[in-house]
């Protein structure tokens, strides 16, 4: 059984393997990586590597950054070396989020990536090929693909953009910043031009990834390509999602980035609302010489809204409760 032509040996100083059965487009040129940072959670990281074994477009190499500090994740990589041409690679001291990303990219010698986390999976067998067909077809440098929010075996939600959705985030990829219109990584593939994702950020990697990329490329949408996000309470972002001091810097921080213009500040502003609106803290809990001019505004105007949510809507539970 020959070996990946990408590398000789991972980290682990175990040969990586090529599958047996290597199924290709016709006149491929572009090698395929999928990019799979790793940390505990062995019977997901299952899930995620059956799923990838299943496509009818096997891809070139499976790059394993395995932050785990015992050999679970190993374990589950020995079962595929006859399926998948894996990469392991075993990070001591753990590399953390996101560093363990880029960690994993770096190590990819593909042209076009793809980054699964470990808890997701490709929940049809012919995501890869889709979401390969549509850079191909187009000439997009990203492709991304419906996907499904699953908790337990159920599905919440389904993240399904439209074309004026693609249309929109392509015109200027700044939409982005004030709504995550393309979803998980897991559900993205793009073409490797050495982008990686931010270390400072932990709730907004995804979205300052996707607009430092989009910069300069295209994204293009097929429906065709599914991809099952799976949830759990111990996900960093889960953990993220309102808190107040997480949330603020890193919005602020991405904005930093982002052009300063006039015909912005509204759409900005209204943003800061939105974000101070739904974190619901006080005055005091905002670092208010910090906040860039459109922040600042956004949380003034979002005071009123703040305080009918302290106290206006308690009153109104105990009048109901009253008279119930």
């Amino acid at each position: 059984m020959k070996e990946c032509e990408t590398a000789g040996t991972n980290s682990a100083g175990t040969s990586a393997r090529c599958p047996i059965k290597a199924e290709r487009i016709q006149e491929r040129v572009d090698r395929v990586s999928v990019c799979i940072p790793a940390y505990a959670q062995p019977d997901m990281l299952r899930r995620c590597l059956t799923s990838i074994s299943k496509q009818t477009l096997l891809p070139d190499e499976v790059i394993i950054s395995d932050d785990t500090a015992d050999q679970s994740v190993r374990d589950v990589v020995n079962d595929f070396e006859e399926l998948l041409c894996i990469r392991y690679f075993h990070n001591v001291p753990p590399k953390g989020t996101p560093e363990n990303w880029n960690h994993a990219l770096t190590r990819a010698g593909g042209d076009v990536l793809l980054l699964m986390h470990h808890d997701d999976w490709l929940y049809n067998d012919r995501t890869l090929e889709e979401l390969f067909l549509v850079l191909k077809d187009t000439r997009c440098d990203m492709a991304y693909g419906k996907s499904l929010n699953v908790l337990q075996d159920k599905v919440l939600s389904v993240h399904d953009p439209g074309s004026d959705q693609v249309r929109k985030i392509n015109r200027n990829p700044r939409t982005l910043f004030y709504y995550n219109l393309i979803g998980a990584p897991s559900a993205v593939m793009f073409r490797n031009n050495g982008v990686l994702f931010n270390p400072a950020l932990k709730w907004l990697v995804d979205v300052d990834f996707y607009i430092r990329y989009l910069g300069r490329g295209r994204v293009c949408y097929t429906e065709k390509a599914l991809i099952g996000i799976g949830l759990s309470p111990a996900q960093m972002t889960r953990q993220c999602f309102n808190n107040p001091e997480v949330e603020t810097r890193e919005n602020v921080l991405v904005y930093s980035a982002l052009e300063k213009s006039l015909k912005y500040v509204l759409s900005d502003t209204m943003h800061f609302v939105r974000l101070f609106s739904r974190l619901r803290f006080s005055p005091d809990s905002v670092w208010m010489d910090e906040l860039p001019f459109v922040a600042r505004l956004g949380y003034y105007v979002s005071l009123p809204v703040y305080w009918y949510r302290r106290y206006c809507r308690k009153n109104e539970v105990r009048v109901t409760e009253s008279v119930c």
